[in-house]
């Protein structure tokens, strides 16, 4: 029986040497919506778990990490792995305070694992349309990379969504080629090179087909070929400035992973923190340089969430929540 192409690009990996030990798998169709029980998004089979499990079993790996940069978050994968420590997942993704799809899962900055898993859900949402280069590369940069690195996996797998480039109709993000190229290229640095990369979401072939090379051109080429900047950006008067909105998020998420990632714990003393939506600078006070952005527009109303109660995803829920469920009963 013929192997499926995912499996089939693990057993490769392990058996190149050094150098080689990568593959782009282009299967159809998407998975990580998809969780253990149903599917869902598209999404029939978590290709991406199904390889992460068969990398552990087959070729023994005992830390797999998972990056989802698909706009949309990697629900599935991270449910099949919540309570998991030896498969880290990874995403950033559009949020929307709870309203982006999919609306009502454990997407937050306090999503992140329950059990032996605390700690190895690790999730960068993001507010808003136009999220791009610059806030993609500092999360990475900041966040992503300095946690992988701790973390040291055998494997790396990328759930690789292009819904988050410039001109896709969904995602409505402004990500360059360039940039899935750097991303990738970063986490090459890892696992020996083992890493895997699948198709995920996106809906402008162009952005895909544009996207997608640019990751594969990095990954037979074993370095950048592409620059992200031109001259005349790079050397500008003006520098570019973070959105507010990532600089919230990242913060954020910082200041709840420095409890199981320690590589973060200076991050708070150099940047300040996040409390209530006020950034508090490195000596205790609030800062007042977005005090007037803050008090002269109404607030806007949010989805109003418990961070205090567990987040389960719905594989949790007991045997009598599924029959009251099915019945009609809330």
């Amino acid at each position: 029986m013929r192997k499926n192409l995912f499996v089939q690009s693990i057993d490769e990996v392990y058996e190149k040497p050094a150098g080689q030990r990568n593959a782009f798998v282009i299967i159809r169709p998407p998975g990580h919506h998809a969780s253990s029980s149903k599917s869902s998004g598209f999404c029939i089979f978590n290709n991406v778990a199904i390889a992460a499990k068969y990398a552990q079993k087959k070729h023994g790996a005992k830390k797999v990490l998972i990056l989802d940069w698909d706009v949309h978050h990697g629900n599935g994968t991270q449910e099949i792995f919540y309570e998991d420590s030896t498969v880290f997942y990874m995403s950033i993704h559009r949020h929307d305070k709870g309203s982006f799809y999919p609306i009502g899962e454990p997407k937050d900055t306090f999503d992140i694992g329950e059990e032996a898993g605390k700690g190895y859900s690790l999730n960068i949402p993001f507010d808003g349309i136009s999220m791009g280069d610059f806030e993609y590369q500092t999360a990475f940069n900041k966040i992503i990379l300095p946690v992988a690195y701790q973390f040291n996996p055998d494997l790396v797998l990328i759930s690789a969504g292009f819904d988050a480039a410039a001109n896709d109709p969904l995602g409505e993000f402004e990500l360059s080629p360039e940039v899935y190229a750097l991303m990738t290229y970063q986490l090459m640095s890892l696992a020996e090179g083992r890493v895997v990369t699948v198709l995920e979401g996106g809906y402008n072939l162009t952005a895909i087909s544009n996207s997608a090379l640019a990751v594969a051109e990095v990954m037979k080429n074993r370095g950048m070929a592409r620059r992200i900047w031109d001259e005349k950006e790079q050397f500008a008067s003006e520098r570019r400035k973070l959105k507010s909105d990532a600089v919230r998020s990242i913060r954020e998420v910082a200041q709840i992973h420095q409890k199981y990632w320690p590589i973060l714990n200076g991050f708070q003393k150099i940047l300040g923190a996040v409390t209530n939506s006020q950034i508090v600078t490195k000596t205790g006070k609030v800062s007042t340089a977005r005090k007037s952005a803050t008090s002269s527009n109404k607030p806007k109303k949010t989805p109003k969430t418990d961070r205090n109660t567990p987040r389960r995803s719905p594989r949790f829920m007991s045997e009598l929540e599924k029959e009251m469920e099915k019945l009609g009963i809330s």
